[in-house]
This record gives structure tokens, sequence and C-alpha cells, in this order.
């Protein structure tokens, strides 16, 4: 609790103006950062099967914590939404320039679907995503983020290319 005190400290110092510096907006974005990984990390201990609403890539997804958890390293602090991640963003962004609807995609080792999930939303109900996934655990984790999350045009498929 000591780390989460010292953070909200920290907060109170940037948003009040009590340090002898300027609040800086930049500071000020990764104490917001730090609490949001910090309360992730005790919510997946006391809670691992905790739903959080967040975005991934710009998709607004309902996803289990302690999948979250594991994206920490990505999480951005934007106004308009609290946990968003950018994971692996310049692929998406590459893929999606060059896909279009009606397209199939297959996303070859997919693990929690962090590419599949925009790319779904770029092929549109047209196009098809397969998302291979050879691990069972993060299979069946990405199986339940699909069903979960009502995308129909992605398909797990557990196989290793």
């Amino acid at each position: 609790m000591s780390k989460l005190f010292n953070l909200l400290k920290q907060l109170r110092r940037k948003l009040l103006g009590l340090d002898e510096q300027k609040a800086n907006f930049a500071d000020t974005n990764a104490l917001i950062a730090n609490l949001q990984k910090f309360f992730i990390e005790i919510v997946a201990k006391d809670r691992p099967n905790t739903i959080i609403n967040c975005v991934i890539n710009d998709i607004s997804l309902q996803v289990p914590i302690c999948i979250l958890q594991t994206y920490s390293h990505c999480l951005h602090v934007l106004p308009k939404s609290n946990f968003t991640y950018y994971v692996e963003d310049h692929c998406v962004v590459w893929l999606s320039e060059r896909l279009q609807t009606g397209d199939i995609f297959l996303d070859v080792g997919a693990a929690y679907g962090v590419i599949s999930f925009p790319i779904a939303s770029v092929v549109g109900n047209a196009g098809k995503v397969y998302a291979f996934e050879p691990a069972r655990q993060t299979r069946n984790s990405l199986q339940s983020l699909i069903t979960d999350n009502h995308l129909n045009n992605i398909t797990v498929v557990p196989k290793a290319i």
C-alpha cells in the first residue's frame, strides 16, 4: 500500500501545484498510468476473473484483468478512456492500410487477439479473420473474448503454423 500512497501523494502535488515546479502534463499522465497499472495489479491478485471495460488498439472490449496485466507496458492515458492499450499498433496500422472490407486475414499466433480484433473491424462482416493459436489456455481465453464481445467474424483455429 505504500507504493499506492506514494503515487497518490505525487499526483496530489502535481495536480494541486504543491510542488516547487509547475504541474507537468506528461508527468501527471505518467502518474495516472502508474496508478492504473497498480490498480490492475491489486485487483488481478485479489479478483483475477474481474472483467474490465477497456480499449485495445481502438476497439472497445470487455477483458479479464489477468489479460490486461500482460499488456501493462502498453497502457496509455487518454482523456476519454480510463484503460487504453496500444499493443503492436504499428502492425495494426500497416495491416489496416492494406486490407479492406470482405478480405480474409490469417492471424498466426493470435495470442489474446490484439491484432485480430481491430482487423475484424477492418474486414467487416463480409470478411473473415482466422486466429491460429495452439496454446490451449491462451486459445480458450481468446475464444471467450470473442464470444463475450460478440465478434462474429473471427474463428479460432487450434493449430500452429
